[in-house]
């Protein structure tokens, strides 16, 4: 895999951005259901990301969804939106623990995710600072 110059943020609500992104020329496009929805937008989001994925907008670009974190009433929709698009990776934010991993990988197991989308995580929390390098080493 090449470096990445650019990664772009868009809200998966947002039809426009979606739209425009096509044309950009950023490495990684980060497909956002978290914290750039809002709570009652979120339903529309995700149909709009199964709609551009299922329009082959993004073919060839590495995709990543966002997803909300794992103690959300939103995650199990959110992993069946990754299901249905097939992105490169999805993104977990506020990963404070091990044990945080371990229940996310047995939810994106359950809704029959498998190695073929990639996870990246993000540390947002001192907790997760101060559980950095367990993280890292846990290699998942």
């Amino acid at each position: 895999m090449s470096p990445r110059r650019s990664v772009l943020y868009l809200p998966a609500s947002n039809a426009r951005a979606l739209e425009k992104a096509r044309d950009l020329p950023a490495d990684t496009l980060v497909l956002d259901l978290e914290d750039a929805v809002a709570p009652a937008a979120k339903p529309q989001a995700r149909q709009q990301l199964v709609d551009v994925f299922s329009c082959g907008w993004y073919e060839g670009r590495e995709t990543v969804i966002r997803v909300n974190a794992i103690d959300s009433d939103d995650i199990i929709a959110d992993l069946a939106t990754v299901l249905a698009c097939q992105p490169r990776a999805m993104l977990l934010p506020k990963v404070s623990s091990l044990d945080e991993l371990d229940r996310f990988a047995a939810l994106a197991r359950s809704a029959g995710l498998d190695a073929g989308v990639r996870t990246w995580f993000m540390i947002e929390t001192v907790a997760g600072l101060t559980n950095v390098q367990a993280l890292v080493n846990a290699g998942r």
